[in-house]
């Protein structure tokens, strides 16, 4: 019997048959099996298990108890024996997973590729979006409860089907939607900006007003923070724990937030918004994807010494060539759709309020850049003069955000309150 130690989790590879001949055996062996004092699950990985008798089940069952239900059973590849575990109710006290189907990408159709995987072409009606950043089982199980959920409450996205392992990484399976990114349609069409300003501005707000389960669901706030464990490598202590005085300073609400909100990662269906990319898809406060919307059409093009330190450009790509690459559009459009886009969602304010909004979503843009920056080299040994630049970056966004005071925020917030 196999064990590993990942992390906070102790894996048991169980072995073939479990039964009468070789129960007290089995039973034996995954008891002595030492457990770290900080460990959050055991999970037996059933994926060579062909049969597992009554006393076999009797004997996970105790260790379950043992260990307080801190228990997953992963990676079944037999039905006849996940059937088991679901029909004796294994499956209603702890986690029960089948192995994922293998696909081989191997020759598939890259319809999409963005910084953290690719989208193939895996039938008429199915994509497949492979994450290259070695992104667990478990996290994707959870991205996929908030796939499902978001599909459920009625959010217009993609319909999601099952979670794959590939020979690139694991990845998701969904439908295959026949339509357009809405990124490629304004720049095809500039002539309806105005339109699709509008009515991106109204679908921010159809998700500003669309509660969430937030027992399901992640909120983007607390991930956010999360994101920024160990930015001590780029900044000072007291810088660290301002950037997150400025994140918890965000007012949690139940509503929806994509958390990676532009055009890019909208497609257009009958002339229909349909949000795709909802990896980082949560509930928070709706300045975290206006947010988003300044650091793409704002501070993408607006700042190039900064954005070419972050991305590590070289000298001869042209910048515009580049924008254009994360745009999906020119600069211009770019710049000009984000201002309609402001334009249309704060309508209604007074100019003070909405001057106050943008601040604050301003504010939020540097938090975002920031994680992007630290983002790009988590767990990533750089040279002294890659180092220096991503500091340089992370010293640029803190600059700009220490012009402000915690205690102003909540005056912001409440301007915001009245969109």
């Amino acid at each position: 019997m196999e064990v590993s130690y990942e992390g906070k989790k102790v894996v048991i590879r169980l072995p073939e048959k479990i039964y009468t001949e070789n129960a007290q055996e089995v039973e034996k062996e995954i008891v002595s099996v030492e457990l770290p004092e900080d460990y959050e699950k055991v999970v037996f990985d059933a994926k060579d298990v062909r049969y597992i008798s009554s006393l076999g089940l009797r004997i996970i069952l105790k260790y379950i108890k043992k260990v307080n239900n801190k228990v997953i059973i992963d990676n079944v590849s037999d039905d006849e024996v996940f059937n088991v575990f679901v029909e004796t109710g294994f499956s209603t006290m702890i986690t029960v997973r089948r192995k994922p189907d293998f696909v081989d990408v191997t020759g598939l159709q890259v319809l999409g590729k963005g910084a953290i995987g690719k989208v193939y072409k895996l039938n008429d009606e199915q994509v497949l979006k492979v994450y290259s950043d070695g992104r667990s089982r478990e996290i994707l199980e959870e991205e996929f409860k908030t796939f499902r959920e978001v599909f459920a409450i009625g959010i217009p996205t993609m319909i999601p089907f099952r979670i794959v392992e590939t020979n690139e990484g694991y990845g998701f399976v969904f439908e295959f939607v026949m339509s357009d990114l809405l990124a490629n349609r304004i720049s095809e069409n500039p002539e309806k900006i105005s339109d699709y300003a509008r009515d991106m501005a109204d679908l921010m707000k159809y998700l500003g007003n669309t509660k969430l389960d937030t027992g399901v669901m992640n909120s983007v706030s607390k991930v956010i923070e999360r994101d920024f464990d160990g930015i001590e490598c780029l900044v000072s202590e007291n810088d660290a724990e301002f950037i997150r005085s400025i994140i918890r300073a965000v007012p949690e609400k139940n509503t929806c937030v994509h958390g990676d909100l532009h055009a890019g990662n909208i497609m257009l269906m009958d002339e229909k918004m349909l949000l795709i990319d909802m990896d980082d898809f949560g509930y928070g406060h709706p300045v975290w994807d206006m947010a988003q919307l300044t650091a793409v059409y704002q501070e993408l093009i607006n700042e190039e010494d900064v954005f070419r330190k972050m991305f590590s450009l070289p000298d001869e790509l042209p910048y515009d060539a580049f924008v254009k690459n994360i745009c999906h559009m020119p600069s211009e459009i770019a710049s000009g759709l984000f201002d309609r886009i402001k334009t249309a969602y704060f309508a209604g304010l007074s100019e003070e309020n909405k001057n106050k909004c943008l601040e604050l979503a301003k504010i939020y843009c540097d938090i975002i850049a920031i994680r992007y920056d630290y983002r790009t080299i988590h767990g990533i040994e750089l040279s002294e003069d890659l180092m220096r630049a991503k500091k340089e970056v992370a010293e640029y966004y803190l600059n700009d955000m220490k012009k402000h005071e915690i205690a102003e925020l909540p005056e912001l917030f409440s301007a915001w309150d009245e969109i």
